[in-house]
């Protein structure tokens, strides 16, 4: 009861600063602990995913191979367009008047903004990233006579790269 009664005092003789105490002391804990801010910016350079038709392919491939009845697969995508990166642009207006207040000039210019990655390293800051469109894609596979399989075939394909059944082809694959 006696440690109890010493921490009293100790607030007693703060008197109207022990809030700000508390919250000195509050804030030394919460920076004590690793930052989110940090983890954030390494998460979002890690889940910047470069496309690459090959992988996709092959993991298409993959994915057929292990279903039932379709035996050995080959994955062809055409590509209606490629990967297109869109970058933050900052405007930048000029406006000239005269002495009655009348516009005189107007200029105004768009370039990208630019990020400090430290060490004179800069790099410009993108917005979003456009994965490519596909125009059709081919599939030779073992299992390919068979209706059944070749309509599985068809919606997988389908629903992975978002083309219609129109732009699939599926082919018997030769012994």
């Amino acid at each position: 009861m006696t440690g109890m009664f010493e921490f009293g005092k100790v607030f007693a003789a703060a008197g109207k600063y022990k809030y700000v105490i508390i919250a000195v002391f509050a804030g030394l804990i919460l920076m004590s602990f690793p930052g989110g801010s940090a983890k954030k910016t390494e998460t979002t350079d890690t889940q910047r995913i470069e496309f690459d038709v090959g992988a996709f392919e092959k993991r298409i491939e993959n994915a057929l191979a292990q279903s039932a009845g379709i035996g050995r697969c080959k994955v062809m995508l055409s590509l209606d367009s490629s990967p297109e990166s869109v970058y933050a642009k900052e405007a930048r207006q000029s406006r000239k008047e005269s002495e009655s207040g009348v516009v005189k000039e107007d200029d105004s210019d768009m370039k990208p903004s630019i990020m400090s990655e430290g060490s004179g390293r800069q790099s410009p800051i993108v917005v979003k990233e456009i994965y490519p469109g596909f125009r059709g894609a081919l599939v030779i596979c073992d299992g390919a006579d068979e209706p059944s399989i070749k309509a599985c075939v068809i919606e997988s394909v389908s629903s992975l790269t978002g083309l219609g059944s129109d732009k699939i082809s599926v082919i018997k694959m030769k012994n």
